[in-house]
């Protein structure tokens, strides 16, 4: 706290769709989250613009923000329009081996 930071709990327990948090959402940064329509009730996420992925797509909720592009798994055009729309650069990435193993973007991201 005396760093100005808080703690909010995202409940995540009995979600179908959601692995672990970073599986059912992304930070874009600027108070924008991409999110499933799962995750998309949580109260943590008040006060934040949504983009809300359709069910079809919950995996590309797991897109990662580098700088003024936003990284997306291939094949999941009404997400990738969206984000697009705000004014973001994506780019698409062939990420169909990893999500075999429900691994995504920021599984395999390091940031400092």
């Amino acid at each position: 706290e005396e760093d100005g930071y808080t703690v909010s709990l995202v409940d995540i327990q009995g979600l179908e769709s959601t692995l672990h948090l970073k599986s059912g959402m992304a930070n874009l940064g600027d108070r924008r989250l991409v999110l499933t329509q799962e995750m998309e009730t949580q109260d943590a996420f008040q006060g934040y613009e949504i983009i809300t992925v359709v069910q079809e797509e919950n995996y590309a909720a797991n897109c990662l923000r580098v700088n003024d592009f936003v990284l997306i798994p291939a094949g999941h055009p009404r997400t990738e329009a969206k984000i697009s729309r705000l004014g973001y650069t994506t780019l698409t990435l062939e990420m169909s081996e990893f999500q075999k193993m429900d691994g995504g973007l920021s599984c395999l991201s390091l940031r400092f």
